[in-house]
């Protein structure tokens, strides 16, 4: 594998980890304080009262920047165990595919709590 095909590898894995861990860390301090239709976590539940849009602001935060760092753990050893077996497309894509679908995760957690701590009235 060339150095450039290395270097892509490495930055296209790292962008979603990366990316979630600042935007989650920015949502989790900084979280949007009026219900909104256009920025913020925003489910019909989320926005079923000002107290769950606030505990699902602060909650997705919190949870998409701890996604973020241990994605930014993960990635990297993935890419060095497979690195020698793998091609580096397939390694970039398998790596961005599985980081998109651990998404899921954070949403369903805050669903979850905001179901239990807002049940609908």
């Amino acid at each position: 594998m060339t150095s450039f095909q290395e270097i892509f590898l490495w930055t296209v894995s790292l962008y979603i980890p990366i990316l979630l861990a600042v935007l989650g860390a920015a949502f989790w301090k900084h979280p949007q304080k009026t219900i909104s239709g256009n920025i913020g976590y925003r489910t019909r539940r989320s926005r079923q009262s000002q107290a769950a849009w606030d505990a699902a602001q602060k909650l997705s935060g919190k949870y998409l920047c701890i996604l973020g760092i241990a994605q930014m753990i993960a990635v990297p050893v993935v890419l060095l165990l497979a690195s020698p077996v793998c091609d580096p497309f397939s390694l970039s894509m398998i790596c961005m595919t599985a980081e998109v679908l651990l998404i899921a995760v954070p949403v369903i957690a805050v669903e979850h709590y905001l179901k239990i701590h807002f049940p609908k009235q």
